[in-house]
């Protein structure tokens, strides 16, 4: 099948890290360099003879009788309908802020180490993640290194990304301790980067895509840090949301919110959503190590089940 069981020696003899029990192998996936992704899917649709404006703000967006406008300092876009996709900063359009929640992941990434590589016997390429809610992400890359992420970044305050969501020291910290725990032997070696980034989150853990304002605008948002592999889904369903919004989406119809789910408002949103992710966090890392958590945070901790919400990456 596409998923099957692996025992706790199958998954060591494809990477012995001391905190692998039992898991599971997917055989059809793949891993990619999203920045490649992005420059090959610019040059296609330059070679189409799309036109494409970059690093330029838009100061304005609207809907007008007839259709959308995009308001720049050089002038003015005008179309039938538009698209906005734009992570983190649609959560800044009026009506969506109470749809997204704003969080962060961070990653590290080692000096080439193949001599750990042989010695844990990670050389299938591999990409791992854990099975945690705040989930860590790892695989090597083609020069013999370690790329080691985790999802736990704090609930973002507001709608706009600050400093810490693109760049927190103390995640970084975090995060290249948590790497030396999956593996021992990487003490000593050098980190020779380290970065951050905002997440969109939905308050269903899914992506959202559904018409904002007069309908003309149709919006895309809660990647939740997936942004590769339901791009493609979105990325059709946008293009058929804008050039025929009444036809049949078919199979991608759940992607389409019509009664969305709301997030509580600022302040409440970052102070509660704050402690829920330290609880969380206490709790996974208590049973990582063999304990249990105190009963005040597994009760936080289980609060976005019993409300409804999924935050599990």
């Amino acid at each position: 099948g596409e998923f099957s069981r692996l025992t706790a020696e199958e998954v060591q003899r494809r990477c012995a890290s001391p905190l692998f029990g039992e898991g599971i192998f997917a055989r059809r996936t793949a891993t990619l360099h999203p920045g490649k992704l992005a420059l090959g899917l610019r040059s296609t649709l330059l070679d189409r003879g799309v036109r494409i404006h970059e690093c330029t703000p838009a100061h304005s967006i609207a809907s007008t009788g007839s259709g959308v406008e995009v308001i720049t300092a050089q002038g003015s876009v005008r179309a039938g309908s538009g698209v906005l996709a734009c992570g983190v900063a649609t959560a800044d359009w009026p009506g969506l802020r109470r749809e997204t929640t704003m969080t962060s992941s961070h990653m590290v990434i080692t000096e080439p180490v193949p001599d750990i590589l042989d010695s844990l016997g990670w050389r299938g390429g591999e990409a791992i993640i854990d099975g945690r809610t705040l989930v860590h992400y790892f695989r090597t890359t083609s020069d013999e290194r370690i790329a080691f992420g985790w999802g736990g970044g704090m609930i973002g305050r507001g709608v706009r990304p600050g400093r810490s969501e693109s760049m927190d020291l103390g995640l970084v910290s975090k995060v290249a301790a948590d790497l030396q725990g999956f593996f021992p032997a990487i003490e000593g070696r050098t980190l020779e980067h380290a970065w951050g980034g905002p997440i969109d989150a939905s308050p269903t853990h899914m992506p959202a895509v559904r018409p904002v304002g007069s309908g003309r605008w149709h919006a895309a948002f809660g990647y939740t840090g997936n942004g590769v592999g339901p791009s493609r889904s979105c990325g059709l369903l946008l293009a058929q949301r804008a050039v025929d919004p009444g036809s049949d989406p078919g199979v991608l119809a759940p992607l389409i919110v019509t009664d969305p789910l709301r997030v509580p408002p600022e302040p409440l949103r970052w102070l509660g959503g704050s402690a829920i992710m330290k609880a969380i966090d206490k709790v996974e890392r208590a049973g990582s190590e063999g304990g249990g958590a105190g009963p005040l945070a597994r009760a936080a901790a289980s609060l976005p089940e019993r409300l409804g919400y999924s935050i599990g990456r």
